[in-house]
């Protein structure tokens, strides 16, 4: 009888795999047909103690200007994308090598001490793509950005493990403690 279940998971399992696939494909042409965006819009947010400090639209008086913060969001469009781009530093910022990485994760879901989140529309939306070229995946700055602002959770330093469906429908797990660099047509996983 647990063979006969184990091989129904099984099959389910990679069923999943084959709908999600499709879907996120699908919508992916959907998405360039009807949501596509031709402005060149540069919008900088500000952030310090998870709290959005300030919103500017210029990225060299942002440069120029002295303003304490803990990190930034670049947004940039690029086609029918609005690239979201992370960093501790302004003047590391060169937004001509913010583009889009030519993949995407299948599923990508946090499971915390409390509760497990699928946020593979976060990472991917009409409002935010964070699949751009060198973007770092999980780590604090990331975490601190999704826990407060798209999850809406209070305490940042959950334990949690990232379960991820890869654009080859591979499964890879991380902990807390690892993060992922995305390149232009891969990942790799960083300690």
């Amino acid at each position: 009888m647990n063979s006969i279940t184990n091989f129904l998971i099984y099959i389910y399992w990679e069923f999943m795999k084959i709908i999600i696939y499709i879907h996120n494909n699908v919508f992916s042409i959907y998405k360039y047909i009807f949501y596509r965006k031709n402005n060149d819009f540069n919008n900088i947010i500000v952030v310090k103690n998870a709290k959005i400090i300030d919103t500017i639209y210029n990225l060299e008086n942002m440069k120029l200007s002295y303003i304490n913060y803990d990190y930034i969001i670049y947004k940039r469009y690029h086609t029918n994308k609005l690239l979201m781009n992370l960093n501790e530093n302004i003047n590391t910022l060169t937004p001509e090598e913010i583009i889009p990485c030519e993949f995407e994760f299948l599923f990508v879901s946090i499971k915390t001490t409390d509760n497990t989140y699928n946020i593979t529309n976060i990472l991917n939306n009409a409002n935010h793509y964070y699949y751009v070229k060198n973007n770092i995946l999980f780590n604090e700055i990331f975490m601190n950005w999704l826990f407060f602002f798209h999850l809406k959770l209070i305490n940042s330093l959950y334990e949690y493990t990232i379960t991820i469906l890869d654009n080859k429908a591979s499964e890879v797990i991380i902990n807390n403690n690892q993060k992922i660099k995305l390149n232009i047509n891969n990942y790799e996983i960083i300690n």
